[in-house]
């Protein structure tokens, strides 16, 4: 009858099965729904890249709401405030810092996003100074980070298996790079909310 069921883990341990007109796998690149529609799915590829990530309460810079790039493609940092700032020009700061690792670089792959000490890493962006922002005391002014390598996934054949149809960074992951993730996702569902407003919450829907 073009209907799917999901069976599906809650957090107390339960299992649930869920019958819909559609399933939407949108859990990620570690998606369990592609794992099923993919079983033979090549592993996932690390070019090098380790990224981390925090939030720090600091002064804003620039405009008050500049998003900020400095260094090279293999050697970086972002920054942008995440609130609004307050009376005294403070607000949140999120900051990715970025550095990509030779060939010979040992990393554990112990986790795709992990809690990690800040003096783990601050060494490799000392020198990341101007004279409207220290980085180096952002980076320690955080009270935690977190580690995630840069990944990516092969391309895929097909994103659509009769009323199974994979979103996101399930289907076509890519580096992150302009915010990939978020973006590509907001883009895939406004698309398909389109379809299902024209061709109904059916299988046409994703086909067409």
């Amino acid at each position: 009858d073009g209907s799917v069921i999901a069976e599906v883990q809650i957090a107390d341990g339960q299992t649930l099965a869920i019958e819909g007109s559609l399933l939407f796998g949108a859990d990620g690149i570690h998606s369990n729904v592609r794992k099923h529609m993919h079983p033979n799915q090549p592993p996932i590829h690390w070019g090098g890249t380790l990224m981390w990530r925090g939030v720090t309460r600091g002064k804003v810079f620039r405009t008050g709401s500049s998003f900020v790039g400095l260094g090279t493609h293999k050697h970086r940092i972002v920054i942008y405030p995440i609130s609004q700032a307050d009376e005294n020009g403070y607000a949140d700061i999120n900051w990715i810092a970025e550095l990509t690792y030779d060939e010979s670089f040992d990393w554990t792959k112990s986790g795709w996003f992990k809690p990690t000490p800040i003096d783990t890493f601050a060494a490799h962006f000392e020198d990341f100074k101007q004279d409207w922002i220290d980085f180096p005391a952002l980076l320690l002014g955080a009270g935690e980070a977190y580690e995630n390598p840069m990944i990516d996934r092969d391309p895929l054949d097909f994103w659509v298996d009769g009323s199974v149809a994979l979103l996101g960074d399930a289907a076509h992951a890519m580096y992150p790079t302009g915010s990939n993730g978020a973006s590509q996702s907001i883009i895939d569902a406004r698309i398909i909310g389109k379809l299902m407003l024209e061709h109904g919450v059916n299988q046409r829907s994703l086909i067409a």
